[in-house]
């Protein structure tokens, strides 16, 4: 793995979350993160993404979203995401 993602892994953990998100666009979690190999340092993660909660899609478990809220999605949010 890169050094660079272990940091931000190890700097997500010490902020108390579990991914990065960009809202609307993407989403990754720890354990995972860039999954495309491609990032670029910005801000205080990479790819000027924010930190967030991870919530598994309770209608598919290989699904999962990455929110700034510690609570789940309700259903109707849960759609935009399935979308």
């Amino acid at each position: 793995m890169d050094k660079t993602i272990e940091m931000i892994e190890a700097k997500l953990i010490d902020d108390g979350f579990d991914g990065l998100y960009v809202p609307g666009e993407c989403a990754c979690a720890v354990g995972d993160l860039a999954p495309c190999g491609e990032f670029e340092e910005t801000g205080d993660y990479i790819n000027g993404c924010e930190g967030g909660y991870k919530h598994i899609d309770p209608k598919n478990a290989h699904n999962f979203c990455v929110s700034a809220k510690k609570e789940p999605p309700n259903e109707q949010e849960w759609q935009n995401y399935r979308d």
